[in-house]
């Protein structure tokens, strides 16, 4: 049996997950995934291909994940963000995710995983965050991102991973656009797919 928490785990108070109640997700319920998920105009594009995905109450679970619009941070201040990601969740249930994996057996290996997304942001900054179950990111080695203007107000955004993964725990593009901050963050709209 592996250990579910890395021996430097000490405190969940290290783990500062985005409020995910008014993202767009959907359980990966198949070893094999093409799909798109779109939220508030943004779409992604994820085509995954993994070993052993389960609902099982034991066995940690993935979502797909996508969000455009504002988030809250630190402080009471709001910025603009998208984000289109694999998320790793404890169970089925949403507010399950984006916590330390607490369940007693391993996470499943990802073949592949690529995500592909159009960001029509202009004053912003396009990043992959990656984390593995040992709370350290990704060998740079194992994945590569690219970005490139389409035209002056659209950028196509492409994330991939270059070898097989173990003990995800996120794997995404994350956008942070700058026009957007102080602004209302954005509310929950129950778009969930189970």
């Amino acid at each position: 049996m592996q250990e579910s928490r890395p021996s430097s785990y000490e405190s969940d108070r290290i783990f500062f997950s985005d409020y995910l109640a008014p993202y767009t997700t959907q359980l990966l319920e198949t070893n094999k995934t093409d799909t798109q998920i779109c939220d508030r105009g943004l779409c992604c594009e994820f085509d995954i291909d993994t070993e052993d995905v389960t609902t099982d109450p034991e066995t940690a679970v993935y979502r797909l994940a996508a969000f455009n619009g504002i988030r809250p941070f630190f402080g009471g201040r709001t910025g603009g963000i998208q984000v289109c990601a694999v998320i790793s969740c404890n169970n089925e249930s949403l507010s399950s995710c984006g916590q330390a994996i607490l369940t007693t057996t391993g996470l499943a290996t990802f073949k592949s995983i690529s995500i592909q997304m159009n960001s029509n942001r202009v004053n912003s900054i396009h990043t992959a965050t990656t984390l593995l179950n040992t709370v350290l990111p990704l060998d740079p080695d194992s994945y590569e991102f690219s970005s490139r203007n389409i035209t002056a107000e659209l950028t196509s955004v492409h994330l991939h991973t270059t070898r097989s993964v173990h003990n995800l725990w996120t794997f995404g593009i994350y956008t942070r656009e700058y026009d957007l901050d102080g602004l209302p963050f954005t509310l929950s709209t129950e778009q969930t797919i189970n």
